[in-house]
C-alpha cells in the first residue's frame, strides 16, 4: 500500500469540508444522521467544526498539555445551513494553515 503525502492528507481534508459543507445548504439539519443516532446533522457539523478549532489550538499554541474546549470559549455554531457551511470550511481551512504552517513533521504521534 502506497503512503499518501502530507499534502494529499491536507488537500483532502479541505476539500472533504467543503463537499460537506456545500451539501448542508440543502440538508435538513434536524434530520438524525443514520451512523450517529443520537446526533442531529447540525450537531454532527457543530462537533466536526469545533474538533477542527480544538486540533487548531493545539498545533497554534505547540501545547505539550491537554486543551479543553472549555478553555477555548467556542461559541454554537451558526443555525443557518449556508452560514454553517461557510462556519465549516473556515474552520477546516484554518487546521489545515495551521499544520501547513507548523510543518506536519512537527507531529509525531506514536
Amino acid at each position: 500500500m502506497a503512503v499518501l503525502s502530507d499534502d494529499r492528507y491536507l488537500d483532502a481534508l479541505t476539500s472533504q469540508s467543503a463537499q460537506f459543507a456545500e451539501a448542508l445548504w440543502r440538508a435538513d439539519l434536524q434530520q438524525r444522521v443514520p451512523t450517529c443516532p443520537d446526533w442531529t446533522v447540525y450537531q454532527l457539523t457543530e462537533h466536526l467544526g469545533h474538533a477542527h478549532r480544538w486540533a487548531t489550538a493545539i498545533i497554534t499554541r505547540r501545547a505539550t498539555a491537554p486543551v479543553t474546549f472549555r478553555e477555548l470559549s467556542m461559541t454554537k455554531a451558526p443555525e443557518d445551513p449556508e452560514a454553517l457551511g461557510h462556519w465549516l470550511r473556515d474552520g477546516a481551512e484554518e487546521l489545515v494553515d495551521a499544520i501547513r504552517l507548523a510543518g506536519p513533521q512537527t507531529f509525531f504521534f506514536c
